[in-house]
């Protein structure tokens, strides 16, 4: 049995590839010059599939918001008219399917939001009488299908705003009192999402239960720590949520373990001085939830991961001169979590790269003749390569290159570079690919590369031929060896062997968790109806994926949460006559 299974290759450069593979995670600066940068945040502002960085500088009443091309950087101007902007956050507010931006104030009194449109941005008023903001975020706290908006303020508490569609109603949770961090989560898992809060003033940790709208509150922790900001996440994978707190006072990082109506503080780090945001992710994909934060006054960002009850500090840089805040998405496309970080005093906006820890598919080159030989005029070979993908991952925005290994050992730029979607589950042989070798090329033994993956993570196949002189003056650069195979690699399609599953069976999704889109693979022992759907917390449907007849072998799905809030939801594969199928998803910001 076979089934048609397609390679959609677009031809596009890159030259961040030139880069070498690299050990440790790779820095680089998204902008320089903007002194007061604050609040970050990565998302896919522009609905094209890959993460935008959104950051707001304060001392220049700024809000940026830079396009991803492709890790090319294009800055937009959002607005230059804001008063002391101190935090951000990104969600659909107008139910358009499209990311906005709320922002608050510090000194300033104005809470807005910024109605995205591919023409454009629209400021839109949410409150012109909060002062002393701190941190924002964004949930459906009334459970209507609005995005909420839910901010903390050192003079107000904390406080949110009902959106109704056409306007904003403001309510206090913590009845007033001062407020520095604030987080959103269904705590004591009735179905309803409660908030989490920090008051730096009396060094108390709290959370609000959520009783129709009213609050009741509940101390986590108290003493005079000075708590900062506070993440809410299932830290130790026992179906209820968690927090985690960074104190600046004792130069700490803590998370308090739910134990259905106590709390248990189990300390992280007690050497990170001044830490001025914390965020709870699986950045290492391990199916647990490490924690990544920056040090103000240390200048450090870092994460930290969890092995049972240990955690490793794994430090990107101390020389982030005043590290305010951090966000993660998966900036480059790579099936990984990156680490985004604002300096304040520096005006740099950096993003970390996770670095590789392999490219599970491979390649290998054939050539139609052996050996390979060019004369000193210069000419061209043809070969094939075969690609394997053994697994049931979907790769999307990976790439194709090549380089050359000369005879004195120098390796090329990438040329020839292309951008693929690899397809689980595929087996090809694809030949009469065509490679210049320019008449400078100097004369002697080369290594032909083939590279299929991404920056730092890649498969690689190659063979050597030999240039017999060289015509004109030697050369190690790229000028020449260009070739057009842009037709072998558009939107053909192959037949490849059907991987017939032996029984039903969800596997687990990739990234999990995720920022805004993440696949699901599901495999059939015949062919049935098959259902699946994703619901949140509150057990109602967000958007079914599947519900039909599906014929035997991989089935994969991509889930796009654009719009929808941060936190836990749920997606179920149903079969007649198997038992349902359920995984838990974590959507992050």
């Amino acid at each position: 049995m076979m089934r048609q299974l397609a390679i959609i290759v677009l031809a596009l450069c890159l030259p961040w590839l030139a880069q070498a593979q690299p050990e440790e995670w790779l820095q680089t600066d998204v902008a320089e010059g903007m002194t007061g940068a604050l609040s970050v945040k990565a998302d896919d502002i522009d609905n094209d599939g890959d993460s935008d960085i959104v950051f707001a500088r304060y001392s220049d009443g700024e809000l940026w918001y830079y396009e991803n091309g492709a890790l090319n950087w294009e800055p937009h101007l959002v607005s230059d008219e804001l008063s002391s902007p101190i935090a951000l956050e990104v969600g659909d507010l107008d139910g358009d399917n499209d990311l906005d931006i709320v922002v608050i104030s510090y000194l300033g009194l104005a809470v807005s939001w910024f109605e995205y449109s591919p023409g454009g941005w629209t400021e839109h008023s949410i409150d012109d009488d909060f002062i002393h903001g701190r941190r924002v975020t964004i949930a459906d706290i009334d459970d209507d299908g609005n995005n909420d908006v839910v901010a903390a303020s050192e003079t107000v508490g904390i406080v949110w705003w009902r959106n109704t569609g056409t306007d904003w109603t403001r309510s206090s949770i913590s009845g007033g009192g001062s407020a520095y961090g604030v987080s959103v989560a269904d705590l004591d898992n009735d179905g309803d999402l409660d908030v989490a809060g920090t008051n730096n003033s009396n060094g108390s940790v709290s959370w609000y239960e959520q009783n129709n709208q009213s609050w009741i509150i509940h101390s986590i922790s108290g003493g005079n720590n000075q708590p900062l900001i506070i993440s809410c996440a299932d830290m130790d994978n026992d179906q209820d949520v968690d927090v985690v707190v960074c104190y600046d006072a004792i130069n700490t990082i803590t998370w308090f373990e739910n134990l259905n109506g106590s709390w248990s503080d189990h300390i992280i780090t007690s050497d990170f001085p001044d830490p001025n945001d914390v965020l709870a992710v699986d950045i290492d994909n391990d199916s647990d939830m490490d924690i990544v934060s920056a040090s103000y006054g240390g200048g450090r960002v870092a994460w930290w991961e969890q092995d049972g009850e240990t955690w490793t500090e794994q430090t990107l840089s101390d020389e982030f001169s005043n590290a305010w805040s951090v966000d993660v998405a998966d900036l480059d496309s790579d099936s990984d979590m990156d680490i985004i970080s604002t300096s304040y005093w520096a005006g740099t906006v950096s993003w970390w790269e996770q670095p590789g820890i392999g490219f599970p598919v491979s390649i290998s080159l054939q050539t139609n003749e052996w050996p390979v030989i060019i004369p000193e005029e210069g000419g061209y070979f043809l070969y094939g390569f075969r690609i394997v993908n053994s697994t049931d991952q979907l790769f999307t925005n990976a790439h194709y290159w090549n380089q050359a290994i000369l005879p004195d050992d120098e390796i090329t730029a990438p040329f020839n570079i292309y951008n693929i979607t690899i397809r689980p589950f595929i087996d090809v042989l694809v030949w009469n690919f065509t490679q210049v070798v320019p008449a400078s090329a100097p004369a002697g033994e080369y290594t032909y590369i083939a590279r299929i993956g991404y920056a730092t993570t890649y498969a690689e196949g190659n063979f050597t031929f030999v240039k017999e002189g060289v015509a004109t003056s030697g050369s190690n650069s790229n000028e020449g060896w260009e070739s057009d195979n842009a037709a072998l690699f558009t939107g053909f399609e192959l037949d490849a062997p059907t991987v017939l599953a032996s029984e039903f069976e969800l596997h687990p999704a990739s990234p999990n968790p995720f920022n805004a889109t993440t696949t699901l693979s599901i495999q059939l022992p015949i062919t049935s109806e098959l259902s699946v759907a994703v619901y949140n917390v509150s057990g109602q449907l967000v958007e079914s994926l599947a519900d039909g007849v599906h014929s035997a072998g991989n089935h994969v799905f991509s889930f796009d949460a654009t719009g929808l809030a941060s936190g836990l939801y749920f997606v179920r594969a149903a079969v007649p006559g198997y038992a349902d199928q359920i995984q838990k998803l974590m959507l992050v910001r």
